[in-house]
């Protein structure tokens, strides 16, 4: 949580519930109960604001507090992941046609309106086809850091850019990432569906 040492987290399978982790006696407790909505993904923005994706094209933005005190609608596809950028905008996975392997990116201001989207395209001319999207971060420059479950690959979205580089090549020998993290000091953890963890420094 911004500010704090406390981690706020979803379960799997979701349930209704955002929990919270608190570092300091490692004690897990009820942050927030959103029924009859489920909470999906949790991000928080630099205001303290956290935001909780719930399957659909709805975002609810909790206080710290765990209250709703509003909700951001963004299109009619469904929202799988979100991750709080700077400036109050968002950057968030969301399904292409109801399909759940076919996803891309959207950049979007407070609002919920649309200032980019990222469908696959590649610094190198060429563009991803089918992409199974998965939980990303970001850096301070605002680049988002996203894995794709199915390609085996890694994507950086530039803040300004539509074009995102593959960060991943075949010696690093990463098999399905499912999660990406970014620390402090710029290190990119990438947790994969065996349960390896891998860690790069850019």
């Amino acid at each position: 949580m911004f500010g704090t040492t406390d981690i706020l987290m979803t379960s799997s399978p979701p349930s209704t519930f955002v929990y919270e982790l608190s570092l300091h006696n490692k004690q897990v407790t009820t942050f927030a109960d959103i029924r009859p909505r489920t909470a999906r993904d949790v991000s928080i923005n630099e205001r303290g604001e956290v935001f909780v994706t719930t399957g659909t094209p709805d975002i609810l933005v909790l206080n710290q507090s765990g209250t709703i005190i509003r909700k951001v609608t963004i299109g009619s596809e469904l929202i799988k992941y979100t991750v709080c950028l700077s400036s109050g905008r968002l950057g968030v996975v969301q399904t292409i046609g109801g399909k759940s392997a076919d996803k891309n990116i959207k950049i979007t201001d407070e609002s919920g309106t649309v200032i980019q989207t990222w469908t696959g395209e590649l610094d190198n001319g060429q563009k991803v086809g089918s992409m199974c999207l998965c939980k990303m971060s970001c850096d301070k420059y605002d680049r988002v850091f996203v894995p794709d479950f199915s390609n085996n690959q890694v994507y950086v979205l530039p803040r300004d850019g539509k074009q995102a580089v593959c960060l991943l090549d075949r010696p690093h020998g990463v098999v399905k990432p499912a999660v990406v993290g970014v620390d402090t000091c710029g290190n990119v953890w990438i947790g994969c569906e065996d349960g390896t963890v891998h860690v790069m420094g850019l």
